[in-house]
């Protein structure tokens, strides 16, 4: 476990990261299940949630989220 770190007064500045990930959906399937990062199932509401864009999924298994903000790879 990592010891937690302390700031004297306040955090000053962030440093920023991105991280580009490729999502694969089965024959064109495109619905958030495939999306074994950010779909989780919520025991606590029964629902299922992206913890991504933090919405609730409606349809996890026939459609993508309202705000998924995955875009299709171009091809090249």
């Amino acid at each position: 476990m990592r010891p937690k770190m302390e700031f004297p007064d306040d955090v000053r500045f962030y440093t920023a990261r991105v991280v580009q990930i490729d999502v694969y959906f089965p024959e064109g399937h495109e619905a958030c299940q495939f999306c074994r990062l950010f779909c989780r199932y919520e025991d606590s509401f029964r629902r299922y949630s992206c913890r991504l864009t933090e919405e609730w999924l409606l349809d996890p298994f026939h459609d993508l989220g309202r705000l998924c903000p995955l875009n299709p790879k171009k091809e090249t």
